[in-house]
């Protein structure tokens, strides 16, 4: 097994936007970002990972079409585990704003790590027990198309 140095000065992944393929800074109690629109956030932390995962590390930089293709075949996984969220109420409606006010996970980070990184080579068990005790199925999960060196 190879480790990467990622250097988070060059790759930024807790601003980098690959819908809008820039980079924009936020509040250390920032803890969502917006994914794609104002309508849907993912915890930043997850995407930091995400754009970690999927970045060029030999040349220290994101691809945006290929983390919007990612991000989208994970959208409803990620929106399953609590980590992503659809805007119920525009932000100026005097709601809760998710974006600072983080909501009870389904998965624990770990769960989640284990079903969205998941690759053939991993000789895991096929189940998963969840939070609540009960078997979660590695069925709905998608693969994930990357070799490590």
């Amino acid at each position: 097994m190879t480790v990467e140095e990622v250097s988070p000065y060059r790759l930024k992944p807790s601003q980098y936007n690959p819908y809008k393929n820039e980079f924009v800074k936020k509040a250390l109690g920032e803890r969502w970002m917006y994914l794609g629109d104002e309508s849907t956030v993912i915890q930043r932390d997850i995407m930091s990972a995400i754009l970690i995962y999927f970045a060029d590390l030999k040349n220290q930089t994101h691809n945006p079409e290929v983390l919007k293709a990612a991000l989208e075949g994970m959208k409803q996984l990620l929106t399953d585990a609590g980590y992503v969220k659809q805007l119920k109420l525009p932000r100026s409606s005097g709601s809760k704003d998710p974006l600072f006010a983080p909501e009870p996970k389904a998965l624990t980070t770990e769960e989640l790590r284990s079903k969205c990184f998941r690759v053939d080579s991993d000789c895991q068990s096929s189940t998963l027990t969840g939070t609540d005790g009960k078997a979660v199925d590695w069925s709905e999960t998608f693969p994930l198309e990357r070799e490590v060196a």
